[in-house]
């Protein structure tokens, strides 16, 4: 089943449960609930949030290869791909280019608050950031390592070891 059909179920699904009522005129339809009853709870998982979209976005590059200094899809670095993303996604942000002045960016967030399109920083060379990653969801993170555009796991030992800390950079 396609993106768009879950979507519409789900949409579907939430507002049967929910207890939404219809009333029908002659040529239009009104839903009517009591606004101060409705709960963010009644909206479905599946609506994408931004952060969702960034990361939907980013998902679209997942094996570009690596460039150092790379900012287009001909070739990423880490910053190049994260910058790329958040302009030319849903966010329409633009970040600085480095890792170093990336870091510097947005609100810093505990990794047990991690949400899908934060920015998550690491110490791969021992001095300071020189990774960023999108977070995805699940521990895992979209970045343009060595090897290209991938999804990476922050449980590994590696990762654990390296990470620095997360940014939020979207509201």
């Amino acid at each position: 089943m396609n993106k768009k059909a879950v979507l519409l179920m789900s949409l579907i699904l939430a507002v049967s449960m929910t207890g939404w009522t219809s009333v029908y005129g002659e040529t239009s339809k009104t839903v009517t609930k009591p606004a101060d009853t409705i709960s963010a709870s009644a909206v479905p998982d599946s609506i994408e949030t931004l952060g969702q979209k960034v990361v939907t976005f980013a998902q679209e590059y997942i094996d570009v290869d690596y460039k150092y200094g790379g900012v287009t899809k001909d070739g990423f670095d880490a910053s190049g791909f994260t910058k790329f993303v958040y302009k030319n996604s849903d966010a329409k942000m633009i970040l600085e280019r480095s890792v170093a002045a990336q870091f510097k960016q947005g609100q810093a967030i505990g990794s047990k608050s991690l949400k899908a399109g934060d920015l998550i920083f690491f110490k791969t060379d021992g001095k300071t950031a020189s990774l960023v990653g999108i977070y995805v969801g699940n521990n895992e993170f979209i970045a343009a390592t060595t090897k290209g555009v991938r999804v990476q796991s922050l449980t590994t030992s590696y990762y654990k070891k390296a990470y620095l800390g997360a940014k939020r950079m979207l509201k």
